[in-house]
């Protein structure tokens, strides 16, 4: 069975729309690793040192972002896309709180690349994982 798939529709919508998937097997990630957490550190200052007094949604990376959300119809001042609040509470003086080392690794890289990533568990999802619009209920 296929664990990660993208309805159709997303790319109806966003024809240009890649997505990458990483699967990391036998990982323990129950207790913190010194370099994962030494590379959010670093990477947090890069941000704040590249922001240089700018706003996150004026940040170049996320610019790409919110225009794909308001194609979508979706208010990205309001729904932000998620790297785009990571930078936000850069912009702010905060840091990221320490999570666990898969979630860390995962922020530092989406702060580093200017890219929206998720940390999924697969053993515990009981359905693949899917990437669709939202359809209000």
């Amino acid at each position: 069975m296929n664990r990660f798939q993208v309805a159709p529709e997303v790319f109806e919508k966003i024809p240009n729309a890649c997505f990458g998937v990483v699967v990391a097997k036998n990982i323990n990630n129950s207790h913190p690793i010194s370099e994962i957490s030494v590379l959010l550190q670093n990477t947090q200052k890069d941000i704040f040192q590249q922001l240089a007094g700018r706003k996150a949604k004026e940040y170049p990376p996320i610019l790409p972002y919110r225009e794909t959300f308001q194609k979508l119809s979706i208010n990205p001042n309001k729904y932000p896309p998620s790297v785009e609040a990571l930078i936000s509470r850069i912009e702010k003086g905060k840091e990221l709180p320490a999570i666990n080392p898969a979630v860390d690794l995962g922020n530092a890289i989406s702060l580093k690349y200017g890219i929206p990533l998720g940390a999924h568990d697969l053993q515990a999802a009981a359905e693949p994982l899917e990437v669709r619009l939202y359809h209000p209920g």
